[in-house]
């Protein structure tokens, strides 16, 4: 019996920490450089506290209206934080690598599924020479691992 329960919870254990493709990277709303505080304070006045919240409250067109209505923030500027949190979904991309993918002209997880790794990295090269947005660009083969990720994480936010 002590052997099956052993057993058990070291399957469960590694069930818990192994990362999945799909798993997001979470912040706090205070946390992202890119949130102004009145947006902040707009969103969170309407129980949006982190970038998962507002992946879930913004995924349809719809949705992301009614947010606009009750936040006094823009369409496209709901738009631009709503691509922001959609590349958090890859897991090892965080909010100065959200900067730097859309310097590079990719905006959501979407279009980073299309990317090519080499075309990638030297654009991302050169967004951070003209951007200086972080003091380590990613390699081709972490790029190349973002953009297998883009192309497995279920599409969670409506661009239509």
């Amino acid at each position: 019996m002590t052997r099956n329960l052993t057993m058990f919870l070291s399957a469960m254990t590694l069930l818990l920490v192994t990362p999945s493709d799909a798993s997001a990277s979470h912040y706090l709303l205070e946390d992202l450089v890119y949130v102004t505080a009145t947006e902040r304070a707009a969103l969170e006045g309407q129980g949006v506290l982190a970038s998962e919240d507002l992946l879930v409250r913004a995924a349809t067109l719809k949705n992301r209206g009614a947010l606009c209505r009750k936040t006094g923030i823009t369409a496209a500027r709901m738009e631009a934080l709503t691509n922001m949190v959609d590349l958090l979904q890859i897991r090892g991309v965080g909010p100065s690598m959200v900067r730097l993918l859309q310097a590079s002209g990719v905006a959501h997880a979407g279009m980073l599924a299309k990317q090519h790794p080499s075309s990638l990295h030297e654009a991302v090269l050169e967004a951070n020479a003209r951007e200086q947005i972080s003091p380590k660009t990613p390699a081709v083969e972490m790029l190349s691992d973002w953009i297998r990720q883009a192309g497995s994480v279920p599409v969670r936010v409506r661009r239509r």
